[in-house]
């Protein structure tokens, strides 16, 4: 009897046969089952069995965590005073001092990149982080603050401010030095001091120097090794004073960076990177060609919708007529739009003629989007031709460019022009037309025999 019992002794919970010898109210809960131990495992059931013991069922379920792991969970990102404040000076200096608060996520994203590069977060991600910030005060309103006007100090607006500045003082400069009101109004001794001192020369070191060489390098760096046809267009300035002495300034600045180019495209290149900061000074707009986007016409978006809407048709049609055992689906959609029709369910025959109707309905359409075009296009040569001609003909050199075909195979060639002129052709001598000729030459001429 002692070899046939089991090798595993009854523990104190576990009577005879494997059943529990606590109540089952206090083993289960109140609906009767097993209480669950914490985890949910597919395919895996906790609940104890008979013949089993409890060291059986702790040993299965050390062996399901080796084999199956938990994931580590993603611990939450503690932030630190210094990450705090590079967040804050990267969104001042996104949004330009918090002026600019439209579409700044991706450029937020970009400048807390360059600062942590190990932790990457979302725009939103960091916009929330901001506001966590301002919320619960992590950093104080002087701090705040004292950013905030650096950043605006250092933007870009700021600075094309402060260029434009310092071209009117220098404008207005030597006008105060003529004016003769200031020169009555001096007294004999600071005369005589300013004789005394020797002419100050204006120094190339200030503010509007300075601005515009940083600015021009800016400029020069961004466009540099790109097409001329990818570059944006130079749009027209203002005529008037500011507009000339700006210019001016820029001629006398950017002159020696002229002088030194090698070659005539770097000459171009840096007067174009010249006239774009005079634009970018003025605030003026200026067209990228490869963003322009031509609007579509109203009526080309409506009729490829209803295009698109009879060949939706056709495809359901068709796939419903040719098939033996259509899908519920596709059986569902063709009767409910024989529904609509007035069309019998099962009536394939009627289904397949209003798939050529519908045919017919969308070629007419597209020839009607062909008439649209044409008369569109030729609208357009029209106003093109009568307010720019010179734009006119050159697209009309592009579109024969585009057209012209391949040069032809030299074999052929030689094969056409050798059937003409190697065969050798005698003319017929007794043509009229000499006979004729020949009796109303004049005397004095000679014909060759």
């Amino acid at each position: 009897m002692n070899d046939e019992a089991s090798d595993t002794a009854p523990s104190d919970e576990v009577a005879l046969g494997g059943r529990l010898t606590q109540p089952l109210a206090e083993a289960s809960g109140a609906s009767g089952a097993p209480l669950r131990n914490g985890t949910t495992r597919p395919g895996v059931s906790t609940r104890i069995t008979r013949g089993n013991s409890l060291d059986v069922l702790s040993q299965s379920s050390s062996e399901l965590a080796q084999d199956n792991p938990a994931p580590p969970q993603a611990r939450r990102q503690h932030w630190t005073r210094a990450m705090n404040t590079s967040l804050i000076n990267a969104y001042y200096e996104a949004t330009e001092g918090g002026t600019q608060t439209k579409k700044y996520a991706a450029k937020l994203v970009e400048l807390w990149t360059k600062t942590y590069p190990d932790k990457q977060f979302t725009g939103k991600h960091l916009i929330a982080q901001i506001k966590n910030i301002k919320s619960r005060k992590l950093l104080s309103p002087d701090e705040l603050e004292a950013m905030k006007a650096d950043s605006v100090r250092k933007s870009p607006t700021q600075t094309i401010n402060n260029i434009r500045r310092s071209i009117q003082r220098r404008s207005l400069q030597p006008q105060q030095e003529r004016s003769p009101q200031l020169q009555r109004e001096r007294s004999p001794q600071s005369q005589h001091e300013i004789i005394s001192q020797p002419q100050q020369e204006v120094t190339k070191d200030d503010e509007a120097t300075l601005g515009i060489h940083a600015l021009f390098q800016e400029i020069n760096i961004q466009w540099e090794g790109v097409e001329i046809t990818s570059k944006p267009k130079i749009s027209k300035l203002n005529t008037n004073k500011e507009t000339s002495a700006m210019m001016k300034t820029i001629d006398e600045t950017l002159d020696e960076t002229f002088n030194n180019s090698t070659s005539l495209e770097e000459l171009c290149h840096k007067v174009y990177c010249a006239t774009i900061m005079a634009n970018t000074i003025q605030h003026t707009k200026t067209t990228n060609p490869n963003h322009q986007q031509q609007k579509r016409p109203p009526w080309e978006e409506r009729i490829e919708r209803k295009i698109a809407k009879h060949r939706q048709v056709i495809g359901v049609i068709h796939s419903y007529s040719n098939t033996d055992k259509p899908s519920k689906k596709l059986a569902k959609k063709a009767q409910s739009y024989a529904r609509r029709k007035k069309l019998k369910k099962d009536d394939k025959e009627h289904l397949r003629m209003h798939m050529e109707t519908m045919k017919q309905k969308i070629a007419a359409l597209e020839s009607r989007m062909r008439r649209y075009h044409k008369r569109t296009r030729k609208h357009r040569e029209n106003n093109l031709f009568s307010n720019n001609q010179k734009e006119f003909f050159k697209r009309l050199e592009e579109g024969h460019k585009n057209q012209r075909e391949a040069p032809p195979n030299p074999a052929e060639m030689q094969k056409y022009w050798s059937n003409i002129w190697s065969k050798n052709e005698v003319h017929n001598k007794e043509a009229s037309w000499i006979k004729t000729i020949l009796k109303n030459k004049p005397i004095w001429m000679k014909w060759p025999q």
